[in-house]
């Protein structure tokens, strides 16, 4: 009788996400799209009964965060930022990749208004 090993799966949820069958222009950053197709698939929080629990609570946060983050500041950079997830990550040899490390100004918006708020 023989040993059944598991074998370990990584799904390349990058291929997945440029899929010319779903996107016009797959390699380009745009993050309107998903309001173009808000029902295209997304394998980030990965799929069946090994998918993450909390989706829709990380979902709901990152929503919040990064609207309330874009509308009080702008943000510069002096280098332009390299967002594809191949040339832009540290290292091809982690599990998980991990973007550069870029140092980025943020401006805000409306100084007044943004005092205001963290004043409460």
């Amino acid at each position: 009788m023989g040993i059944s090993l598991p074998i370990p799966l990584f799904y390349p949820s990058y291929s997945s996400l440029s899929d010319e069958n779903i996107w016009s222009n797959p390699s380009t950053f745009e993050p309107t799209r998903w309001i173009e197709k808000p029902d295209a698939p997304l394998f980030t929080y990965g799929l069946g009964s090994r998918s993450c629990s909390g989706v829709s609570l990380a979902n709901r946060f990152l929503y919040i965060f990064f609207v309330r983050l874009i509308s009080a500041f702008e943000i510069q950079s002096s280098v332009v930022l390299d967002v594809d997830p191949i040339t832009g990550c540290k290292s091809f040899e982690d599990l998980v990749s991990s973007i550069k490390r870029y140092k980025v100004n943020f401006k805000a918006r409306d100084e007044f208004a943004l005092r205001e708020v963290l004043r409460r």
